[in-house]
């Protein structure tokens, strides 16, 4: 498990719910282009994971991606 956490603006309970749709994003429209955390979840699901978001509106962000573990069958 990997997590990244900020202590920003955090997201409401409806922005968090559509965090991971492509060019979804709460920036205006100079400051991205809303690909990460949709990116960021097609890796996660390709490498049969999945990703959880924490967020409270005025807290802050806490992205959990979750990976299967790895065992290596020629040891």
């Amino acid at each position: 498990m990997l997590s990244v956490s900020d202590v920003g603006v955090g997201m409401s309970e409806t922005e968090r719910q559509h965090a991971i749709e492509p060019y979804f994003t709460t920036k205006s429209e100079t400051e991205g282009l809303g690909l990460g955390l949709s990116m960021v979840f097609g890796f996660v699901r390709q490498s049969k994971g999945f990703m959880r978001i924490d967020s409270n509106d005025g807290i802050g962000t806490c992205v959990q991606l979750f990976f299967p573990q790895y065992a290596d069958e020629a040891s």
